[in-house]
């Protein structure tokens, strides 16, 4: 999850820093092109990340939990 303020100064989030979460990142959250974001953590390690447009449209994700090992 990255928060950052759209058309920035700063460039951020950096594109080569970006292109390393992709490699490792099953999905990158960023506020500027996602709006509000909810993570919603269950003890099973599952997860749901939800997130608002400026409209109010909400889209919700389910991540499983990790696998043991």
């Amino acid at each position: 999850m990255i928060s950052v303020g759209a058309d920035n100064p700063y460039g951020h989030p950096d594109p080569i820093a970006l292109r390393y979460y992709d490699l490792y990142a099953d999905a990158i959250y960023r506020t500027d092109r996602d709006g509000s974001i909810v993570v919603s953590g269950r003890r099973d390690g599952s997860f749901d990340v939800t997130t608002w447009d400026a409209a109010g449209h909400s889209v919700t994700r389910t991540f499983p939990a990790p696998e043991e090992g």
